[in-house]
């Protein structure tokens, strides 16, 4: 691997190993993506409500490739929102999930399988495994949900769709050099096109 791609993109964890943790490598963007759902505290119509939200993040770039809410958020769901993701954004060779039951349904179980993507899932109670992703749910708490009032789902789900644009797009990270993660992407896509023609 190129010495600038390993700089960049670094080593990361999961549970597996003799020692409880297999290390990882990511070299592309099509190495690793982090799904998680979680319950986040939201203002709908002056009360204070739960709402359902997934999320994808990949690993190499910082992307949110999927940022949804719902009542609920099935089995059957996640596997439409993938079919569209893999459509879109391509196949990775690996999603890593939390342990929620919606997770390790037969249903998207056999549909990555059929995909050819790999299914990892963290250790149960160690949510610093899928880091990248609970990092990402904490910077959409503090910069929307705790600072907006939502009318509907509906209104929810467009702010959502707000925040995805200016968090992929317009927002510099830090990790990436200040770059946005669309802006870092189109970089990292060329550098290795570069490194592919190279002898």
């Amino acid at each position: 691997m190129p010495k600038w791609l390993a700089a960049s993109l670094g080593k990361f964890f999961e549970s597996g190993s003799q020692n409880g943790l297999i290390e990882i490598v990511v070299s592309s963007p099509l190495d690793l993506r982090l799904l998680d759902q979680q319950k986040e505290n939201a203002v709908l119509r002056g009360e204070h409500r739960q709402a359902r939200i997934v999320g994808i993040v990949d690993v190499a770039t910082r992307e949110n490739l999927l940022l949804k809410t719902r009542p609920s958020i099935r089995s059957c769901d996640l596997v439409k929102e993938l079919e569209w993701l893999f459509l879109v954004h391509g196949k990775p060779k690996k999603i890593r999930f939390d342990n929620g039951r919606e997770f390790r349904s037969q249903k998207l179980t056999e549909f990555l399988k059929q995909q050819g993507v790999e299914a990892g899932f963290i250790k149960p109670g160690s949510p610093w495994q899928n880091g990248h992703i609970e990092s990402f749910f904490g910077k959409l708490r503090d910069e929307l949900l705790n600072m907006e009032i939502f009318l509907t789902g509906k209104d929810l789900q467009s702010h959502l769709d707000d925040f995805q644009e200016f968090y992929n797009n317009r927002r510099p990270h830090s990790a990436l050099g200040g770059l946005s993660p669309a802006i870092y992407k189109a970089n990292l896509k060329t550098k290795m096109e570069a490194e592919a023609l190279t002898p």
